[in-house]
Protein backbone atom coordinates (compact mmCIF):
# COMPACT_ATOMS: atom_id res chain seq x y z
CA UNK A 1 0.00 0.00 0.00
CA UNK A 2 2.72 2.34 0.46
CA UNK A 3 4.01 1.60 -2.42
CA UNK A 4 0.77 2.39 -4.34
CA UNK A 5 0.37 5.73 -2.34
CA UNK A 6 3.62 6.69 -2.95
CA UNK A 7 3.51 6.33 -6.86
CA UNK A 8 6.08 3.12 -6.99
CA UNK A 9 3.46 0.86 -8.56
CA UNK A 10 0.60 1.25 -10.23
CA UNK A 11 -1.95 -0.73 -9.21
CA UNK A 12 -2.36 -3.76 -6.43
CA UNK A 13 -5.11 -6.39 -5.41
CA UNK A 14 -5.51 -6.06 -1.61
CA UNK A 15 -8.62 -6.89 1.25
CA UNK A 16 -10.89 -3.97 2.07
CA UNK A 17 -9.48 -3.39 5.69
CA UNK A 18 -6.80 -2.14 3.96
CA UNK A 19 -8.13 -0.47 1.27
CA UNK A 20 -10.87 1.42 2.57
CA UNK A 21 -9.17 3.82 4.75
CA UNK A 22 -6.56 4.88 1.66
CA UNK A 23 -10.01 5.13 -0.29
CA UNK A 24 -12.04 7.42 1.76
CA UNK A 25 -8.76 9.40 2.32
CA UNK A 26 -8.49 9.74 -1.30
CA UNK A 27 -4.73 8.77 -1.23
CA UNK A 28 -6.26 5.99 -3.78
CA UNK A 29 -8.51 5.27 -6.60
CA UNK A 30 -10.02 2.04 -6.27
CA UNK A 31 -11.32 0.43 -9.46
CA UNK A 32 -13.21 -2.31 -8.48
CA UNK A 33 -14.21 -4.83 -5.79
CA UNK A 34 -13.40 -8.78 -5.87
CA UNK A 35 -16.34 -9.72 -4.37
CA UNK A 36 -20.19 -10.27 -5.45
CA UNK A 37 -21.65 -7.19 -3.56
CA UNK A 38 -20.66 -3.91 -3.42
CA UNK A 39 -19.12 -3.06 -0.56
CA UNK A 40 -21.35 -0.48 2.14
CA UNK A 41 -18.19 1.28 2.96
CA UNK A 42 -17.19 2.38 -1.00
CA UNK A 43 -21.61 2.23 -2.37
CA UNK A 44 -20.42 4.00 -6.09
CA UNK A 45 -17.10 1.59 -6.99
CA UNK A 46 -18.81 -1.43 -8.95
CA UNK A 47 -17.98 -5.34 -8.33
CA UNK A 48 -15.43 -6.92 -10.75
CA UNK A 49 -18.54 -8.52 -12.55
CA UNK A 50 -20.50 -5.15 -12.99
CA UNK A 51 -16.87 -3.76 -14.33
CA UNK A 52 -16.77 -6.49 -17.16
CA UNK A 53 -15.71 -10.08 -15.52
CA UNK A 54 -18.24 -12.08 -15.02
CA UNK A 55 -18.22 -14.90 -12.21
CA UNK A 56 -15.28 -12.69 -10.57
CA UNK A 57 -15.88 -13.09 -6.22
CA UNK A 58 -12.66 -13.29 -4.12
CA UNK A 59 -13.40 -12.79 -0.63
CA UNK A 60 -10.83 -12.70 1.98
CA UNK A 61 -11.55 -14.02 5.21
CA UNK A 62 -10.32 -15.03 9.03
CA UNK A 63 -11.40 -17.74 11.15
CA UNK A 64 -9.84 -19.28 14.20
CA UNK A 65 -8.44 -23.26 14.32
CA UNK A 66 -7.74 -25.56 17.17
CA UNK A 67 -5.44 -28.49 16.92
CA UNK A 68 -7.63 -31.76 15.83
CA UNK A 69 -9.03 -33.31 18.61
CA UNK A 70 -9.52 -30.83 20.67
CA UNK A 71 -12.66 -31.16 23.33
CA UNK A 72 -16.04 -29.93 21.99
CA UNK A 73 -16.53 -28.21 25.17
CA UNK A 74 -13.54 -26.48 24.92
CA UNK A 75 -14.30 -25.60 20.90
CA UNK A 76 -17.68 -24.33 22.21
CA UNK A 77 -16.99 -22.43 24.87
CA UNK A 78 -13.91 -20.53 22.43
CA UNK A 79 -16.60 -20.58 19.68
CA UNK A 80 -19.18 -18.37 22.51
CA UNK A 81 -16.21 -16.00 23.72
CA UNK A 82 -15.25 -15.50 19.63
CA UNK A 83 -19.24 -14.68 18.83
CA UNK A 84 -19.90 -12.43 21.93
CA UNK A 85 -16.78 -10.26 20.67
CA UNK A 86 -18.05 -10.40 16.97
CA UNK A 87 -21.41 -9.52 18.24
CA UNK A 88 -20.45 -6.08 20.27
CA UNK A 89 -21.88 -3.44 18.89
CA UNK A 90 -18.98 -1.10 19.24
CA UNK A 91 -16.94 -4.56 17.07
CA UNK A 92 -19.57 -4.54 14.71
CA UNK A 93 -19.26 -1.18 13.80
CA UNK A 94 -15.55 -0.70 13.21
CA UNK A 95 -15.72 -4.58 11.23
CA UNK A 96 -18.18 -2.38 8.90
CA UNK A 97 -16.20 0.63 8.93
CA UNK A 98 -13.22 -0.93 7.76
CA UNK A 99 -15.08 -2.21 4.76
CA UNK A 100 -15.11 -6.21 6.25
CA UNK A 101 -17.77 -8.47 6.48
CA UNK A 102 -18.79 -10.40 9.60
CA UNK A 103 -19.57 -14.32 8.87
CA UNK A 104 -23.20 -15.36 8.13
CA UNK A 105 -25.30 -16.89 10.83
CA UNK A 106 -24.73 -20.40 8.71
CA UNK A 107 -20.84 -20.06 9.36
CA UNK A 108 -20.64 -18.86 13.01
CA UNK A 109 -20.54 -22.43 14.20
CA UNK A 110 -17.82 -24.45 14.27
CA UNK A 111 -19.57 -27.25 11.81
CA UNK A 112 -20.57 -23.84 9.61
CA UNK A 113 -16.79 -23.18 9.61
CA UNK A 114 -15.89 -26.30 8.22
CA UNK A 115 -18.20 -26.63 5.76
CA UNK A 116 -17.13 -23.31 4.51
CA UNK A 117 -13.95 -24.02 4.68
CA UNK A 118 -14.49 -27.36 2.70
CA UNK A 119 -16.34 -24.86 -0.23
CA UNK A 120 -13.75 -22.87 -0.34
CA UNK A 121 -10.97 -25.89 -0.85
CA UNK A 122 -13.37 -26.94 -3.85
CA UNK A 123 -13.57 -23.35 -5.11
CA UNK A 124 -10.19 -22.70 -5.10
CA UNK A 125 -8.05 -26.82 -5.89
CA UNK A 126 -8.80 -26.47 -10.02
CA UNK A 127 -7.34 -23.00 -9.75
CA UNK A 128 -4.60 -23.87 -7.64
CA UNK A 129 -3.78 -26.91 -9.59
CA UNK A 130 -3.98 -25.36 -13.33
CA UNK A 131 -1.82 -22.54 -12.15
CA UNK A 132 0.95 -25.32 -11.52
CA UNK A 133 1.43 -23.83 -8.10
CA UNK A 134 3.89 -25.60 -5.50
CA UNK A 135 5.12 -25.20 -2.17
CA UNK A 136 8.91 -25.50 -2.62
CA UNK A 137 11.17 -26.18 0.21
Amino acid sequence: MNDLVGGQIDAMCDSAPTIVPQAQAKSINVLAVAQSSRLPTLPLVPTAAESGLPGFDVTGWNAFFVPAGTPMPIVQRLNRALLEALHNDEVKRRIEEIGATLPSAEQESPTGLDAFVRDEILKWRDVVKNANAAIKP
